[in-house]
């Protein structure tokens, strides 16, 4: 699950800290509630997968399964919150969670395993939050409690029909579009960026055609690329800066160093 950290470390790192909207303070000392967001993320995707009875409802997986790669941007960043170095070498569960997991595959399928597996990363990712705000456990909890969350999310990934490396792949995609944005005005007063590229579709919906499609290599640089090209024809051929002269990575070179 974390055979990638390294590589999108500095990228998360990057991003979080043009969110900070704590100027002049690093972003992990703002102590963000990254088990709130994961929580918050995951019953967004809940929605998307289908869970009410009284209803028919359509499981839009490719949508869920982009909440599940914003719930990794979050994941990451309370990771790197915690200053531990290693996470690199993998993620493993606790018994209990563990054995919840296993359990659940053995009594529940199709949409409502992939709901009642959102459920337990739910759990774990609240008990996580009470347990920060009440600071009455050391960091061995949180950072298992993380594990956990990390074991669930790959096995979440496996439910929606991905892979590890389709995980990795899409959050490439997502990162890449959230630096372009930035980039280029976006929540920035008066910063000019243009969200809706056709019309009924935004940004995001070309990116997801990028994701499932053939149309770049699917990395940071080739889904930057990809974005620019397409925003240059948007705005009339206006100068956007590609992958190798954006400001976004020199951002990320200078974390690297």
């Amino acid at each position: 699950m974390t055979h990638n950290f390294q590589t999108f470390a500095p990228i998360q790192d990057v991003l979080n800290a043009r969110a900070n909207k704590n100027d002049g303070v690093d972003w992990r000392e703002n102590h963000n509630n990254w088990s709130r967001a994961i929580f918050q993320e995951a019953a967004e995707m809940q929605n998307h997968v289908g869970w009410t009875w009284w209803r028919n409802n359509e499981a839009f997986i490719n949508r869920a399964f982009m909440e599940l790669v914003d719930i990794q941007h979050f994941w990451l960043s309370a990771i790197l919150q915690t200053g531990k170095k290693g996470w690199e070498d993998g993620a493993s569960a606790t018994e209990v969670t563990g054995h919840s997991i296993q359990r659940l595959k053995k009594n529940s399928s199709g949409k409502d395993l992939i709901n009642n597996m959102i459920d337990l990363l739910i759990e774990i990712a609240a008990k996580n939050s009470v347990e920060m705000a009440c600071r009455s456990t050391g960091d061995y909890r949180v950072e298992q409690n993380l594990l956990d969350m990390g074991v669930v999310i790959q096995e979440l990934a496996v439910l929606c029909g991905k892979t590890n490396a389709d995980l990795y792949a899409w959050y490439a995609g997502k990162s890449s579009l959230n630096l372009f944005r930035y980039d280029n005005g976006y929540k920035v007063k008066d910063g000019g960026y243009i969200k809706e590229w056709a019309p009924g579709e935004e940004d995001n919906d070309f990116l997801e055609k990028l994701i499932l499609g053939a149309g770049c290599e699917h990395t940071t640089e080739g889904f930057y690329n990809a974005l620019a090209e397409k925003y240059s024809e948007i705005k009339g051929g206006a100068g956007v800066s590609k992958w190798r002269d954006s400001q976004s990575k020199v951002l990320i070179d200078t974390r690297k160093a």
